[in-house]
């Protein structure tokens, strides 16, 4: 049964004889192999002020093109980062920080654009449109 305290990435990357290899990790587990290593290259960067387990776990999953999931690495239902349930961010500055992230190294398809785009909509329309006329 899944534990719905935790909450879990899977990543899949090649492996050294050319098969597929996907492994599964906690948030937990992300910490604990991670965060020392992180906090070292953003106290480098001279970035303090964003220091924050939640902002080390968003890096990973970024970084490793990590997709939530259950504790098996199987997909669940609202969990998906895309936007297809939920948008991924109701304010200007989560979004751009979501769409720099997902959009600096990547090409994105149509699907995901359009949905990218409905969430642009949304944060045009509730923070500068409906601000300004006020």
């Amino acid at each position: 049964m899944t534990d719905k305290s935790k909450r879990y990435w899977t990543i899949a990357f090649p492996g050294e004889h050319g098969q597929t290899v996907v492994e599964t990790w906690s948030e937990e587990q992300i910490l604990k192999s991670y965060y020392a290593y992180w906090v070292h290259k953003m106290a480098q960067a001279n970035k303090h002020d964003q220091i924050s387990e939640e902002n080390c776990i968003d890096d990973w999953v970024v970084t490793h093109w990590a997709g939530r999931t259950d504790e098996f690495g199987r997909l669940t239902y609202g969990d998906c980062d895309c936007g297809c349930n939920e948008p991924v961010a109701r304010t200007p500055e989560n979004m751009i920080k979501f769409l720099a992230r997902r959009l600096e190294y990547s090409g994105v398809a149509d699907e995901v654009a359009r949905v990218y785009a409905r969430d642009l909509r949304y944060i045009i329309e509730n923070f500068y449109e409906n601000s300004q006329e006020k």
